[in-house]
């Protein structure tokens, strides 16, 4: 499962606008095994294949998120008022079609990938995306 910083950081941006319920998320928040910076926010909606270090990944669909990225990973304890799922309900819903039948409303925040070709990977390691025609 990949995320992207700038995606964590636009969600950031929304929930410091909130009058109530702000909050702050981070990367381990979503439990991902990749987190990828410089990019623009949600452009993994646009990966079809990913390649760092030796690696080769293939995106497959994008992630539903449930309660569990409410729970604050320093403390263990759920955060105030179910944010950032909330928020994320109000704009990353999939469209409708067959992706809103099957994930329905819960939102969708960083992409599953397969492995196409064992490889060492790196933190610092550069990216490498083979993009789609059109997000999800």
């Amino acid at each position: 499962m990949l995320t992207t910083e700038s995606s964590v950081f636009e969600l950031n941006e929304r929930l410091n606008k909130l009058k109530e319920d702000k909050c702050k998320v981070s990367t381990l928040n979503f439990r991902s095994n990749i987190s990828v910076k410089g990019t623009k926010h949600f452009d993994e909606d646009w990966w079809n294949e990913v390649k760092i270090g030796e690696a080769i990944f293939s995106c497959y669909r994008p992630c539903s998120r449930c309660i569990f990225i409410t729970v604050d990973p320093d403390t263990g304890f759920l955060m105030k008022n179910m944010q950032p799922l909330r928020l994320l309900r109000t704009y990353r819903i999939a469209p409708k079609g067959k992706l809103r039948d099957f994930y329905g409303e819960s939102p969708i925040f960083g992409v599953y990938m397969i492995l196409k070709k064992e490889g060492r990977i790196n933190v610092g390691d550069k990216v490498f995306v083979r993009k789609k025609l059109s997000p999800f």
